[in-house]
């Protein structure tokens, strides 16, 4: 069985996979320029600010019946959360 911090890693893991991958293309259909060390510290940050949001949204989805919805919810939200990372370091 896998304790908090295991499940908490693997969260922010893959919060992180689906934010750099939504400024990645972000930043690619726009053609724009960043530093990848700023982005990357960008991503973390706006990941880290959304995802206990994130967590509570998914969790009463859950809670009333709409599990199928947590994961897509989850989805958007760190999406959104790299396209804002991305809007933050891009320059044009």
């Amino acid at each position: 069985m896998r304790n908090a911090n295991e499940i908490a890693r693997d969260l922010l893991s893959a919060a992180l996979t689906v934010a750099r991958r939504a400024a990645g293309n972000y930043i690619a259909q726009r053609h724009l320029q960043v530093d990848a060390e700023a982005l990357d510290q960008s991503v973390v940050s706006h990941c880290k600010a959304q995802l206990p949001k994130s967590l509570r949204a998914a969790a009463k989805l859950s809670d009333i019946g709409l599990v199928d919805w947590a994961e897509p919810e989850f989805r958007a939200d760190m999406t959104l959360a790299g396209i804002q990372a991305a809007q933050d370091v891009a320059h044009t």
